[in-house]
């Protein structure tokens, strides 16, 4: 085909009056072709011999127009500086792909001059990806909405969660622990402070720099409990002795175990301490008064069959005097015999004291009046050395057997003098009070509250330890004579079976104090 780009077609074109003519005729981004009224191509610029597909000679290029055809496009008229027809143009053929342009169509003399923008096939299909990357877009955001969302309820729960976490935190009644294994506390609870005795968590954090030697009893405690912690790798399970800041001790049950992250690396210990001192305290008492109420049927059962072999031997006793009376060497080893009898008698009496069997004569009496009346009895029990304070007050009617008072007065002022090793002081008081369920726990959790008359002993000897406090109600036992050993159980009794109760303080080499609490008659009725 010919050369449809020469120069002299440019100026042709160029000398026509149309808008496009400050077009760059030769950009392949423009289509301009000039074509005769009979179908012959004058002129094409790169764009259109793109378009067109004019890299081959051909004899009809007007042919390719399709929609609208060239013949409709010379059917229009109008001319000028407007177009004669403005919209798409469609190009192909069968052997060649249809393209589209948006263009302008110019009638100047004999020809047609074509003006194509761009190409619409191009521009939809941009178009198509601009859509569908709106759409990418649009659903992009909205995922990013959704997941904001979601991210914002997973931080209100992990909010939430920890918020929830630090009360239970900071208000459990156990002491909580984090630290390190090689003894570095982390993070603690105010109960744990409050148990260790400091007056906050971030006194004992900068207070205590090793766990083990400002906590323990025993420093080397710990390190044996970490090393079974890792090596078994489960929680541990122990009771330790502990230090508070002061210095006293307590007794704690203490659950152990390591946090370790998804890989199964350590980050660090946690645990718990619960203070079992009271508790302790509570089981040590039950027990006593379990192994009490035992010995007490054991006590009383022996003492009611002694009793009553007593009283037949001493039955047989009083026969044999009759019929001895001519002989008194035989009169002699008789009474002998009669004082061991009693003297036992007296023994069992004491037994059935202690297992609450005893036969009691009460009558109501203050406890100033019940001293005042067993005072000649008393008196006897003092030796020189030891000064001897009285305090009695008091109004407080109780229901006594004054006989039964006065041998647990003279036991307890015994045991006192016993105690005493040369000189010291013993003091006797009684005084009324009104127990309040407060002070009433502080003696003991089943101790009730109410009126009541009390006497105290306490002196100033040698004291006890607690295995010892611990076995003074126990029949036969005694730290001075083996065997003897009965004053204490038979005071125990005699208290109990009064509806009383009996408390006794003592420390090595600081003394012992005994109070007894008899209920006031309009309270115990």
């Amino acid at each position: 085909m010919p050369n449809k780009t020469d120069p002299a077609t440019v100026d042709e074109l160029l000398a026509t009056d149309l808008p496009i003519m400050d077009l760059a005729l030769s950009s392949q981004a423009m289509a301009v072709a000039v074509f005769a009224l009979d179908g012959d191509l004058r002129y094409a610029n790169p764009g259109m011999q793109m378009l067109m597909g004019l890299d081959a000679p051909e004899d009809r290029p007007a042919e390719r127009l399709i929609n609208p055809d060239f013949n409709h496009l010379c059917q229009l008229t109008g001319g000028g500086d407007q177009p004669i027809f403005s919209g798409i143009i469609t190009l192909g053929d069968t052997a060649r792909r249809t393209g589209s342009v948006r263009a302008r169509v110019f009638r100047r003399a004999e020809s047609l001059v074509i003006f194509g923008e761009h190409d619409v096939a191009e521009m939809d299909r941009l178009n198509r990806m601009l859509a569908e990357a709106n759409r990418e877009n649009n659903n992009l955001q909205r995922q990013l909405i959704k997941d904001k969302k979601r991210l914002n309820r997973t931080l209100e729960q992990l909010r939430a969660s920890e918020a929830k976490y630090r009360r239970l935190f900071e208000s459990a009644v156990l002491g909580i622990i984090q630290s390190t294994p090689e003894g570095r506390i982390i993070n603690i609870n105010p109960a744990f402070a409050t148990m260790f005795g400091y007056a906050s968590t971030s006194e004992m954090l900068a207070a205590v720099k090793d766990a083990a030697a400002d906590l323990y009893a025993d420093p080397q405690k710990r390190p044996a409990i970490i090393q079974t912690l890792l090596s078994d790798k489960v929680p541990v399970h122990s009771e330790n002795i502990f230090r508070r800041r002061d210095g006293s001790k307590f007794t704690g049950n203490m659950h152990k175990w390591a946090v370790r992250d998804e890989k199964g690396r350590l980050l660090y210990l946690e645990g718990f301490v619960e203070d079992i001192d009271a508790r302790k305290k509570m089981e040590r008492r039950l027990i006593q008064a379990r192994k009490m109420e035992a010995v007490a049927a054991l006590a009383g059962g022996v003492a009611h069959e002694f009793n009553n072999a007593l009283a037949g031997l001493l039955g047989y006793l009083e026969l044999m005097e009759m019929e001895s009376e001519a002989d008194p060497n035989s009169r002699d080893h008789l009474a002998a015999m009669k004082r061991t009898c009693f003297h036992m008698s007296g023994l069992a009496k004491k037994l059935l004291a202690y297992a609450r069997g005893g036969k009691y004569r009460t009558q109501e009496a203050t406890l100033p009046l019940a001293l005042k009346n067993n005072e000649a009895d008393l008196r006897e029990v003092f030796r020189d050395g030891i000064e001897v304070e009285k305090h009695l007050e008091g109004h407080y009617p109780v229901a006594l057997d004054t006989t039964q008072f006065g041998f647990v007065i003279k036991s307890l002022l015994i045991n006192a003098t016993e105690a005493i090793e040369a000189e010291g002081r013993i003091v006797l008081r009684t005084r009324d009070e009104n127990i309040s369920s407060a002070a009433a726990a502080a003696y003991h959790e089943s101790f009730p509250d109410g009126r009541y008359a009390s006497v105290a002993i306490s002196d100033n000897g040698h004291g006890m330890d607690t295995e010892t406090l611990q076995r003074i109600f126990d029949p036969f036992f005694s730290t001075r004579f083996p065997g003897r050993g009965l004053g204490m159980a038979a005071v125990y009794g005699i208290v109990k079976n009064h509806g009383g109760w009996i408390f006794v303080d003592s420390e090595i080499n600081r003394g012992t104090r005994v109070k007894i609490f008899f209920p006031a008659v309009d309270a115990a009725q």
